[in-house]
């Protein structure tokens, strides 16, 4: 076939096993590219593109072409260091060979209402400690990013347990004449200073004079 005063080209694209369809046909011969911002990662595509007079058209030319891999990542247990702080490690790969480029970000995903921040030591490495100041449960995240921009994201839950650290005495003091009594309350308190959920058991002692009961004055 014969095109004549070539004016423009179409260019088509399918997947390996799909059928063409046309991604524009209007690239002028005076400006011959066309930029593909509608591919997904780990994909092969076939293009084709033929040049058209507006009534005769070249015979296709075809280029096989397949995009950059998604790393792939594996999340490990979440590992309780103390009542605080937990440690956290990804295992990533980069199937197209540029592991040294990889990138990592930690975050929160969610967490107990009113909790406060929790902290990453280093949030843009792969083995993090993380450090919370409530109980509860959380989920956290991490995003891993290759060289080309394709990112993956995991989700790792844990729970920070009550344990308890102290207890409070309300009132912390008092002064009582002879024969009357005072009613002491204590509250027991977790790691970070929290009232416990869980039922607890007090053992009272009394130092000096005067009776000790539970049942008040």
């Amino acid at each position: 076939v014969q095109v004549y005063d070539v004016f423009r080209f179409v260019v088509e694209r399918k997947t390996a096993d799909g059928e063409y369809s046309i991604l524009t046909s209007s690239v002028n011969w005076e400006n011959p590219s066309h930029n593909d911002y509608t591919v997904s990662p780990d994909t092969q595509y076939v293009y084709r593109i033929h040049a058209t007079d507006g009534i005769n058209s070249s015979p296709y030319t075809e280029v096989a072409v397949s995009t950059w891999d998604s790393p792939v990542i594996t999340v490990g247990p979440a590992v309780k260091i103390d009542d605080f702080r937990w440690s956290l490690h990804v295992e990533a790969a980069d199937p197209d060979g540029l592991a040294d480029y990889l990138t990592y970000a930690w975050y929160t995903i969610s967490a107990p209402e009113n909790a406060g921040e929790v902290q990453f030591d280093d949030y843009t490495a792969k083995d993090a400690t993380v450090r919370f100041s409530k109980s509860g449960d959380y989920a956290l995240g991490v995003r891993v990013t290759d060289e080309q921009q394709l990112s993956v994201e995991a989700q790792i839950s844990l729970t920070v347990d009550q344990v308890v650290n102290s207890a409070a005495i309300n009132p912390p003091g008092a002064t009582v004449s002879v024969n009357e009594g005072q009613v002491f309350t204590a509250v027991a308190q977790d790691q970070f200073g929290d009232a416990m959920v869980a039922p607890s058991t007090f053992a009272w002692t009394l130092t000096g004079e005067g009776i000790l009961t539970s049942t008040g004055p």
